[in-house]
């Protein structure tokens, strides 16, 4: 393992680009000289969530959603498609008293995203995708905020000084 610990911006494009390619993070760790539990953090902790529909399909994460028949629970219809079918519409989930939100299983398992996912283009769920831009970002503000000290004006010092101190 490399004694450079922490991942670089191109680590982390490399992170994303063999993700779509279906790599496991054993693959992927080899690949950076990292250790596979840190690709497998790197990942988690920097989760973006979307709640996106695929192409011709709006968000519903309804687990009724393929054999619903509800229609018009939100008068007027806020659908697309204007068919006042509720499955086709991403508000109603909000609004349907049946309504039971449906988790994707593969986003319990490695890699815990859908980067690379085969069923990304027909998927109406919740999805979690990998970004190395924003993970760099994020990467970046925690590593400045860490190094911040703490913001007391010199009253709230003396303050905290003659309560800790004897």
């Amino acid at each position: 393992m490399a004694n450079q610990k922490h991942l670089t911006q191109d680590d982390r494009f490399k992170i994303n680009t063999m993700l779509e390619q279906g790599a496991s993070f054993k693959a992927i760790g080899r690949e950076l000289d990292k250790d596979c539990t840190t690709i497998s953090k790197e990942i988690r902790c920097h989760l973006v969530y979307e709640k996106t529909g695929c192409m011709g399909k709006a968000y519903n994460s309804c687990v009724h959603r393929f054999k619903c028949d509800r229609r018009l629970i939100c008068d007027p219809c806020t659908s697309r498609r204007n068919t006042h079918f509720c499955h086709f519409c991403k508000s109603c989930n909000s609004k349907c008293p049946d309504y039971e939100q449906e988790h994707c299983p593969k986003l319990n398992r490695a890699p815990y995203v859908c980067n690379g996912c085969t069923d990304l283009r027909r998927c109406t769920l919740e999805k979690h995708f990998y970004h190395p831009v924003s993970a760099q970002r994020e990467y970046l503000s925690v590593l400045s905020e860490s190094r911040q000290g703490i913001s007391l004006t010199e009253n709230e010092a003396r303050h905290l000084d003659s309560v800790i101190s004897p």
